[in-house]
């Protein structure tokens, strides 16, 4: 059977309540960091993507959601498009059709010029580190390092 010793220390029990405190800050924090790496890689992509007759309306409704918080306790962040172009057509709409193509007019095709996807194959391991970082940064600062 195992055992556990803890070695009563004021220190600690002022970390670990500190830590407690702080927790929705701090994951707050690492969720905004990992999706700003995710959202730097897409809007990178998207660029490229865009043809150079491009009104910029995409990517200006390109960006990620506050933190929200879900009854069960848990937390997330969405990226995605917001909002409509100049002919009132939805951005969302456009990047769906970017993504992963149309036929539209009678059989016209548009290719997929997929940005979304690989940007955030890509991107993974960088938004984890980021993510990483920042709660080992938030630690240390209670710790007083």
């Amino acid at each position: 059977m195992a055992t556990a010793k803890f070695i009563d220390d004021p220190d600690f029990e002022l970390f670990i309540s500190n830590l407690s405190r702080q927790r929705k800050n701090i994951v707050d924090r690492a969720l905004r960091a990992g999706a700003a790496v995710i959202a730097d890689e897409m809007r990178r992509r998207l660029k490229h993507v865009l043809s150079p007759k491009a009104t910029g309306d995409l990517l200006d409704g390109f960006g990620f959601t506050p933190v929200k918080r879900r009854s069960d306790g848990t937390a997330d962040v969405h990226i995605g498009f917001d909002g409509y172009d100049r002919n009132n057509v939805p951005n969302q709409l456009k990047a769906r059709v970017l993504e992963s193509g149309a036929i539209y007019k009678k059989r016209k095709e548009r290719k997929a010029k997929p940005f979304a996807r690989p940007a955030i194959n890509a991107a993974r391991v960088k938004a984890y580190e980021a993510m990483k970082q920042s709660v080992e940064y938030d630690i240390k600062k209670l710790i007083g390092e």
